[in-house]
């Protein structure tokens, strides 16, 4: 009998065993589980501040990016008043180069109005310019400017043989009518059209019979202009000789 009494309170104090096992289990987690929820929380808490001053950085790069973009929009609009103005003056340009080109084109025709179709500009000359069938051959610069042409031209004239001249010495010339515009003339020289045979013995030879002076036609070819700032005179080569004008 004392063995069954012993035997219930054995069994009594292993329930009260157990069931206090369970509690201190119990109670150790639910201690755990509050510890693990305020790690929860501050692990919430520090991502939201992160989050909050992540927040407060992107605003204020935002912020940065849109004074940025109204700058360059600032920007832009300068430089689109700036176009505008551009183009405008563009046109003008445009305007005055075409006045330019209309007054050029008034001046030329104005040049072969006074000087006639054989004047050139001396500064446009160049070899292999041709004026009246005649050929720029070579251009040389001494104490002036020479210019040779080639190619055979038939003028009108008087020409004068000239013997011991003080100034030239010996000497045939040929002097084309005031009016002329067969030979080539340059733009403001405003000597009249004359010129010495450069093969002055040959040109003497086929005018003598002719007398002293006179009006024939002739026949030439090698004409240059010396348009040297001094006394000189142009050059040409006789080539034939006809005495009817």
């Amino acid at each position: 009998m004392w063995l069954n009494s012993i035997r219930k309170n054995l069994q009594m104090f292993l329930i009260k065993k157990s069931i206090y096992g369970i509690i201190i289990v119990f109670v150790v987690l639910l201690v755990g589980c509050n510890e693990e929820t305020n790690q929860i929380n501050d692990n919430l808490e520090s991502l939201d501040k992160q989050q909050l001053g992540t927040e407060i950085d992107l605003k204020k790069e935002i912020s940065s990016l849109n004074s940025q973009l109204n700058a360059i929009n600032t920007k832009l609009s300068e430089l689109s008043g700036q176009s505008d103005m551009i183009e405008s003056q563009n046109i003008e340009i445009a305007e005055l180069e075409s006045r330019i080109t209309d007054v050029n084109k008034e001046l030329e025709i104005t040049k072969k109005m006074l000087w006639g179709s054989s004047v050139f500009d001396r500064k446009e000359i160049a070899v292999g310019s041709e004026i009246n069938n005649m050929t720029v051959t070579k251009i040389a610069k001494q104490k002036g400017t020479q210019i040779y042409f080639e190619g055979e031209t038939k003028l009108k004239g008087v020409f004068s043989i000239h013997i011991d001249n003080f100034l030239f010495g010996d000497y045939v010339a040929f002097e084309l009518d005031r009016s002329s515009t067969d030979l080539p003339r340059a733009f403001g020289d405003t000597r009249y059209q004359w010129f010495v045979f450069s093969n002055h013995d040959e040109a003497l030879n086929l005018l003598k019979e002719f007398g002293e002076t006179g009006e024939v036609s002739i026949v030439i070819d090698e004409f240059t202009i010396d348009l040297a700032e001094t006394a000189t005179y142009n050059r040409a080569r006789l080539l034939s000789v006809d005495d009817t004008p």
